[in-house]
């Protein structure tokens, strides 16, 4: 019952251990379980999705590396290998696929980290945490908005994407992109939470006006 009021976002106060039921502090654990229990934990690519190999090419057929087919493998990666910590494309050494990507393409790539290691907050911050220092912007703002992802439907008392993305959206004092990236993350991050420390920001910058703003500041007081 508290996992069903968790998924429902309604958390009444009972004892510790429901408690951390409903903050989702099991929920990668018991995700992981399930896939290993269907024998689904294995990390697939976009090509198993796609079933590139049952493609007729003539053998002396290449592949093109394309920013649009590649924008759209970085989608398909992290729908299927949502919330299960590994991939083959983008928590890779090297982090290589990341830059296969162009421009806005690279700031959806490192936002996808948000969905691979989804739920799990301490270990994905340690590995969203470096892209948070990169000097381009793009990948900088995906580094953002992947922390938002992160932490949507889980509760930490450290209350980690506030404290990161809280700086990035105070009027007047960050790059337009990177503003985007943390205004999502926020909205994300609290989504159907109504948190008072949040709305104020929902509000902030030009009294609230913009798509973002409004976007986040539905999501929260949803």
């Amino acid at each position: 019952m508290a996992l069903m009021l968790s998924r429902q976002g309604v958390r009444p106060d009972l004892d510790e251990e429901l408690d951390r039921l409903m903050d989702g502090t099991h929920l990668p654990e018991h995700y992981q379980e399930l896939a290993r229990d269907l024998d689904v934990l294995e990390p697939k690519t976009p090509d198993d999705i796609y079933k590139t190999h049952l493609e007729k090419r003539p053998a002396s057929a290449a592949a093109v590396d394309s920013a649009r087919a590649n924008l759209a493998s970085t989608f398909v990666n992290a729908f299927v290998n949502l919330g299960f910590g590994a991939d083959k494309l983008m928590l890779t050494e090297g982090n290589k696929w990341l830059y296969k990507n162009k421009e806005h393409g690279m700031m959806s790539a490192a936002a996808s980290l948000g969905a691979l290691l989804a739920w799990d907050v301490d270990g994905g911050l340690t590995q969203i945490d470096k892209f948070l220092y990169m000097t381009d912007i793009n990948i900088k703002a995906g580094a953002l908005l992947a922390v938002g992802i992160l932490n949507s439907g889980v509760r930490n008392e450290c209350e980690p994407a506030l404290a990161l993305l809280t700086e990035y959206v105070e009027p007047g004092k960050t790059n337009p992109q990177l503003k985007m990236g943390a205004m999502l993350g926020l909205g994300l991050a609290y989504i159907g939470t109504a948190k008072e420390e949040v709305r104020p920001r929902a509000r902030a910058d030009s009294g609230g006006r913009g798509f973002c703003q409004r976007t986040r500041r539905g999501w929260v007081e949803l």
